[in-house]
Parts: C-alpha cells; structure tokens; sequence
C-alpha cells in the first residue's frame, strides 16, 4: 500500500520572476539575436533562488523563431544570483509582435512570466541588397547627368 503526504496544510514558497534583459527589443526578420533574454528568480523575499528551471518558450506560428539548439523551448537551471539567460535566437521572417513565455520552477512553487518583442523591418538578407541598391542610386544618376562615357573604366 503506498501513501501519499497531505501538502494541503504545508504553506508553498513563492516565487517572483524579473524579466532584466530582452524585453521591448526588436530585431529584423531573419536575422539573430544580438542580446539574450534574462530574467532573475527570487523568493517572496526577494533573495535569488539558485536550481530554479527556467522555460524559455517561442511561439510556434507567427512571427518568432528559434532557439539556437534548434527548438522552440529552452530550459535553463538558476545560477546562485539566481540568473537565467537564453542565447543566439535565430528569427523567422515574419514580422509583428510576440512574446516569449517564460516559467520558473522550484520545488512547488512556480511563476510565469512573458518578455514582449518585436520582428519589424525587412529580412535582413533583403536589407543587405536594399542598401547596396541605395547606394548605387548617385552613380545610375550621376552617369544620366553626364552620360555613361564620363564613367567608362576602359580609359
């Protein structure tokens, strides 16, 4: 026969999840992260909670993306300041908002917390030509100006 313990009666420790890097930032479709996400676990009196598993997750449609491991979750283990980071996103090329949800865990207790960002622009492999194309612009308009003799390079 097995028995259970009765946890009703036992108070569970809280836990606050701060989001200190990643959220509001933006980055152009396709593109990589050039910063991570942190947050910071801490008890209900705001000491840093070290061994917490931290969940970092994208969303699976939309604009989002890709862990560098090459999934949609990430899951990170607390340090003793009770820091979690997740690196080297890689970007979908769909632009607009989303949010990575993120979930820390400490024995019973958990919390969950979403960090806001944005894919805006266009893919970064079209940026790249884009400018290429701009700044080609002053010599197709300087060679209708002058004529296309002025800018031979067989002279």
């Amino acid at each position: 026969m097995a028995w259970a313990a009765d946890t009703s009666s036992v108070p569970s420790a809280s836990l606050q999840l701060k989001v200190v890097e990643g959220d509001g930032a933006s980055y152009a479709p396709g593109s990589r992260a050039t910063r991570g996400v942190g947050v910071m676990v801490q008890d209900e009196n705001g000491h840093p909670v070290e061994g917490a598993t931290v969940g970092f997750t994208l969303p699976m449609t939309g604009p989002g993306g890709e862990f560098a491991a090459g999934g949609r979750s990430e899951v990170i283990v607390t340090r003793g300041d009770g820091m979690a980071s997740a690196w080297g996103m890689r970007w979908n090329r769909t632009a607009g908002p989303f949010e990575i949800r993120v979930t820390a865990v400490k024995g019973q207790a958990h919390v969950e917390a979403s960090v806001h960002q944005f894919l805006s622009g266009l893919p970064q492999s079209r940026q790249a030509g884009d400018c290429r194309a701009r700044a080609a612009q002053p010599l197709r308009d300087a060679r209708e100006h002058v004529g296309d003799d002025a800018y031979d390079s067989r002279r």
